[in-house]
């Protein structure tokens, strides 16, 4: 919180099915649990369904893409990730930055000179 103004960020409710392709089904669950939770991801249930097993959770929407990039080796393309946002939670730690795309307007000089009419 910072001068009585709490920044908060969305979180998505996640529903994985892994999707196991031949092998080692238990090596295989540890390396998406591991992911799931290497992007800040909190498992809430785990339901096997017939085959498959779906792992239902949450995790915040700014690591989302680096869940999507690890699924496709994690589950030899055959995994099924489902999201939606769900809620917003205050943010832990230091709050997060994004580098600025153009010149800063607080410096007029600059402005003005980079974006000329």
């Amino acid at each position: 919180m910072r001068d009585g103004v709490a920044l908060e960020e969305p979180w998505r409710v996640v529903d994985l099915v892994p999707g196991f392709a031949d092998g080692d089904r238990g090596a295989q669950l540890a390396a998406v649990t591991s992911s799931l939770g290497h992007a800040e991801g909190r498992i809430a249930d785990t339901v096997q369904h017939e085959d498959r097993l779906i792992l239902s959770g949450t995790l915040p929407t700014r690591r989302l893409l680096e869940l999507v990039r690890s699924l496709p080796d994690l589950t030899r393309g055959e995994g099924v990730l489902q999201t939606e946002i769900d809620h917003d939670q205050p943010v832990v730690g230091a709050p997060p930055v994004r580098p600025r795309i153009g010149p800063d307007p607080l410096d007029g000089e600059t402005w003005f000179r980079e974006r000329p009419r």
